[in-house]
């Protein structure tokens, strides 16, 4: 079993048809929505660390 360290979440509103282009975006470069969302916070600047870069389904073995 895969030991997650403390996280907190952060929601955001936004329209279907992005939600959509973010989930098809993620499924075309085989990354979790997760995954994708904190690559594109990172190339903003913010400080991401390379273990939360790292895609939790295929690191359990689903």
């Amino acid at each position: 079993m895969v030991r997650v360290p403390d996280e907190e979440s952060v929601q955001i509103k936004v329209s279907p048809e992005l939600k959509k282009a973010i989930r098809r975006t993620a499924l075309e470069r085989d990354e979790t929505v997760r995954t994708f969302i904190l690559k594109a916070l990172r190339q903003r600047g913010i400080a991401v660390p390379d273990g939360d870069l790292v895609d939790r389904r295929k690191a359990t073995g689903r």
